[in-house]
């Protein structure tokens, strides 16, 4: 365990993926250290989550990462929605502000840069949070390394540990939730301004064997497919065949009349969806953000932009207490953003589950 890890700080937390990283950026950001740690040993590569919303950039600079993020993205200003018979209506996203394509590895990346220059500490990796134990005044956080293990006091513990996350399994939460049948598969495929005739606008083809959907990127354009269903409801189903890009070029051709052009070693991503709502965002001194406290269908590009919303809440909640951090302030103040940020994320299931049945299979073609 290396030594410089602190054995006193405000608040620690658990997971560096792109909410983490918001988190401790924000603490930094109102000059409270913050420690936090992931069990990788290395910086994710997972780019599923690729859409910045208004409520998320206006999140993201108030650590002074909206900036960077607007300058390495693609800003999306349109969504053209197709039915079987062309055009069905062209959505104004610029109407209610900005919305930014960029690859999830990116934005983590700007994310930890502006934590650093913040003040703040980059990521501790390698480090497993395995217990803790609170009490009136405090939590003790215990955490494991290669090293051994190490016993951590902090005010506050934050949770940003995912779906399968270890800070809410110990504090015994369970939740509501579950598997949907549809499964997806997504890959990108280079693009060029002059060859792309969406260019810069995202599009939605509503077919009857289910939805294909495309985003832009830097140089590359996002195609998320609906392949099928795992036919048990499970979000774990496997299909019969795991689809491969040639398969899903020609999946593509078929329901959008347009074939992009890619190798056939381009990578392909498949995936099942899933809804989780945990039964309370806070016990005592510790609190549930992103996905350790609630999964929403991806389809809508929610989930990210709601775990930015719930540290916002959260941080300023923790502002509130001021003084009154070692006493049962802290505990009212979570309580508190707990049933604000739940009531939310229900709603955003909601949403996000309207839109996955929007995208499946139909009887019949959308005229």
């Amino acid at each position: 365990m290396p030594a410089a890890i602190p054995r006193r700080v405000p608040v620690v937390i658990a997971g560096a993926g792109p909410v983490g990283l918001f988190a401790a950026a924000r603490f930094a950001s109102i000059g409270v250290e913050a420690l936090l740690v992931d069990r990788r040993a290395e910086a994710s590569t997972a780019n599923r989550a690729i859409g910045v919303h208004p409520p998320g950039l206006a999140a993201l600079d108030a650590v002074g990462a909206g900036v960077g993020v607007r300058a390495a993205g693609v800003r999306v200003h349109r969504a053209h929605a197709w039915g079987a018979d062309g055009p069905l209506a062209v959505i104004d996203l610029a109407r209610s502000g900005e919305v930014v394509a960029l690859a999830q590895a990116s934005t983590e990346r700007l994310l930890e840069e502006r934590l650093v220059t913040l003040g703040g500490t980059s990521p501790r990796r390698g480090i497993e949070l395995v217990d803790l134990v609170q009490d009136a005044h405090g939590v003790d956080v215990v955490l494991r390394s290669a090293s051994g293990e190490l016993r951590v006091r902090a005010d506050v513990l934050v949770g940003c540990d995912g779906r399968a996350s270890r800070v809410r399994t110990l504090l015994g939460i369970g939740g509501r939730g579950g598997g949907y049948p549809d499964r997806y598969a997504m890959f990108d495929a280079p693009r060029s301004d002059a060859s792309d005739p969406n260019g810069d606008d995202a599009a939605i083809h509503l077919h009857r064997d289910g939805v294909v959907e495309s985003f832009p990127l830097r140089g590359a354009r996002r195609w998320v497919v609906h392949v099928g269903a795992s036919g048990d409801g499970a979000h774990t189903g496997a299909l019969d065949r795991e689809p491969d890009v040639g398969s899903l070029l020609d999946t593509i051709a078929a329901r959008v009349g347009e074939r992009p052009r890619t190798s056939l070693d381009t990578p392909v991503s498949a995936f099942g969806i899933e809804r989780f709502l945990a039964e309370r965002f806070a016990h005592g001194r510790v609190a549930l953000a992103g996905d350790a406290a609630h999964v929403v269908s991806p389809i809508g590009g929610q989930g990210m932009n709601l775990g930015w919303l719930d540290v916002e809440a959260l941080v300023s909640a923790y502002e509130r207490i001021g003084s009154r951090v070692g006493a049962s302030g802290v505990v009212e103040a979570l309580a508190e953003y707990a049933a604000r940020r739940r009531g939310r994320a229900r709603l955003a299931i909601w949403r996000a589950e309207c839109n996955t049945r929007l995208g499946r299979p139909t009887s019949r073609a959308l005229a």
